[in-house]
């Protein structure tokens, strides 16, 4: 059992992990597709505001017959209308799938975290014994939250922003296929150098996921053998033993909060990079190659998007 408790993070990958769940927990298939459904319809109706916009440049701004420049009120009046739509929908949308994710993981961890204790209990004594006291139901606890905590907003985003990403791709090659090939080449090198930084957050937390098993195991320790303690006079130990562990458990935590802060800043990096070349190759491009300007603005909005 010790050899279960103790198996590292890093064996499953996201993938594996969300198959898992859906294995082990049966309650997580029902209703996925209208759940998915639901999130393909939130994260369509991000990719209608670059779209509306590029119509009302392109369309709502004109030139007439003699050099000036008219807007059409009434035709950009209907594209902001048909945006705030689409966004009040998508808005709905994407809560709706929100709930129904967020339900459907507490109803599938409640069982899961049933069965975790359930069997905790049947263990032999001998696998107790192997494994500080309280550190079995303490790791137990402590996993579990973190597994609701990747359903609810990390089964989302895989949701959400996987079928975005899809949806906005397949709209930036119809746009301009050059300028599509240029935005998703830049981010493969992203993809590439955040896999890098998650290896090492993977072991980061790992580390902070034994120290908290450690820390609580210890506490545990402290509250139930409280009389044999204050017996042998051993407080003082215990109280330094217990502050070493707190400590660990903070440094590897804040060890593992430092390398994930890297995510942030390298996304925005790559961002900046690959706008400035959507712009200057969109800019060389121009109307004679059949880039408007408003189709150039939403294909930077698109790009956002996609990043």
């Amino acid at each position: 059992m010790s050899t279960v408790m103790t198996e590292p993070i890093g064996r499953f990958s996201a993938t594996a992990t969300v198959g898992r769940g859906l294995q082990e927990a049966p309650i997580l298939r029902q209703g996925l597709a209208l759940t998915w459904f639901l999130a393909a319809v939130g994260a369509g109706g991000r990719v209608i505001v670059p779209i509306v916009i590029q119509q009302a440049i392109d369309r709502g701004i004109n030139e007439d017959s003699t050099g000036a420049t008219t807007v059409d009120m009434s035709f950009i009046g209907w594209c902001a209308v048909i945006g705030v739509v689409a966004q009040m929908i998508a808005a709905v949308s994407s809560r709706t799938a929100i709930i129904r994710l967020g339900v459907r993981s507490e109803q599938a961890l409640n069982d899961l975290r049933t069965r975790l204790i359930n069997h905790i209990h049947r263990i032999s004594l001998a696998d107790h014994n192997e494994e500080r006291r309280g550190a079995l139901v303490a790791r137990t606890t402590s996993d579990i939250e973190t597994l609701a905590e990747f359903f609810r907003w990390g089964g989302l985003a895989w949701l959400i922003d996987g079928t975005l990403m899809v949806i906005v791709a397949s709209v930036m090659l119809a746009y301009n296929w050059l300028l599509a090939l240029i935005a998703i080449g830049i981010a493969i090198p992203l993809f590439v150098v955040l896999q890098a930084v998650q290896r090492h957050l993977v072991k980061a937390y790992e580390t902070a996921r034994r120290r908290v098993g450690d820390m609580l195991g210890s506490v545990s320790e402290i509250v139930t053998g409280a009389e044999t303690i204050r017996a042998y006079d051993a407080g003082e130990m215990m109280l330094e033993r217990n502050r070493d562990l707190v400590k660990k458990r903070s440094d590897a935590q804040i060890r593992g909060g430092i390398i994930g802060a890297f995510l942030f800043p390298l996304g925005e990096v790559f961002s900046v990079v690959t706008i400035s070349t959507i712009v200057a190759v969109g800019v060389g491009i121009g109307p004679g190659g059949g880039l408007t300007a408003g189709a150039l603005i939403g294909f930077i909005f698109l790009t956002y998007r996609f990043l």
